[in-house]
């Protein structure tokens, strides 16, 4: 059984890691390491950062909101800062939010200056510009990257623990990665618990950081087996979850075509889908064989889903 968790630094020397932030190629030389967990109680959990990429994840509802610059969720210490704000060179704490959709990582940059009312500069969490950013939601259930160039470093989440939502909010689809932790407090989560899908063929977890957006599987779901462990996730440490195409469970018999109609026949049960494109499938429920429905599509495609 494989296990990972915030109670131990798992470190994975690396000479530099290369991946894609806004089209463009940045090179990190750096440590892989999950952020520990000092402690916590109901509604407070303290993380320490420690020099170089962190995994965090996120499993309590904030008060007012997610918002990572909602300072009552997520509170940042000044000295993740650089008064010289995000550019070359910079020491802003950097935290990599991924997009499962279009297959790449967004960054934010922490920059803390202090006011001056001849001279306002930004607070928080900003962009490569320097503006801030505002509607960036961290879910609980979503897991995170945070890049710290200063020494190990303690932040606080405040909140409620949340109840759990599948597909979970930030899910990224049918054979896309999805980067999941858990969505409550237990102190073990398996695939199903993190993703709300039992594995299938196919099913694969990874616990390392994508070198130029390419994933290595760390543990694959073959045959009714995970190999070589069994993927477990501890105190809401993240990874990187795969959930495989949803499987056809029923044979589609016969389709035919007459006077413009379409009649599709199936065996055994099942939810019989429709698609235009193969790529997005549509429920047709309570669709019993045979199916009969007129043709108003230039093409379409079915297929029965467990």
């Amino acid at each position: 059984m494989k296990t990972r968790g915030f109670e131990f630094a798992c470190y994975i020397p690396v000479t530099a890691i290369n991946f894609a932030i806004n089209n463009t190629t940045t090179i990190l030389a750096c440590v892989i390491l999950f952020a520990s967990a000092l402690g916590g109680r109901a509604n407070q959990t303290v993380v320490t950062f420690q020099t170089g990429l962190n995994w965090v994840g996120c499993n309590v509802n904030g008060p007012g909101g997610n918002d990572i610059n909602n300072t009552a969720f997520l509170q940042i210490p000044e000295s993740l800062s650089d008064p010289n704000g995000p550019g070359p060179g910079s020491t802003c704490a950097q935290l990599l939010v991924w997009n499962g959709t279009s297959g790449g990582f967004i960054t934010y940059y922490y920059w803390y200056f202090p006011y001056l009312p001849f001279w306002p500069r930004p607070t928080g969490w900003v962009d490569g510009q320097g503006n801030t950013v505002s509607g960036v939601i961290w879910n609980p259930g979503e897991g995170m990257f945070i890049i710290n160039f200063n020494p190990p470093t303690a932040i606080t989440f405040n909140g409620t623990p949340a109840t759990p939502v599948f597909p979970p909010t930030n899910y990224s689809g049918y054979n896309a990665w999805s980067l999941l932790c858990s969505q409550t407090t237990n102190a073990t989560s398996t695939y199903a618990d993190v993703t709300g899908f039992a594995p299938q063929e196919g099913s694969q977890v990874s616990f390392t950081f994508p070198t130029n957006l390419v994933f290595l599987a760390t543990d694959t779901y073959t045959n009714g087996t995970w190999t070589p462990d069994v993927p477990i996730l501890t105190n809401s440490a993240p990874a990187f979850f795969l959930v495989p195409c949803t499987p056809i469970s029923s044979l589609l018999l016969h389709t035919t075509f007459s006077s413009g109609q379409v009649t599709v026949q199936w065996s055994d049960s099942g939810v019989l889908q429709e698609s235009t494109d193969l790529n997005t499938w549509t429920d047709l429920s309570g669709a019993t064989s045979p199916y009969i429905t007129a043709s108003t599509s230039a093409q379409m495609f079915y297929r029965v889903r467990q």
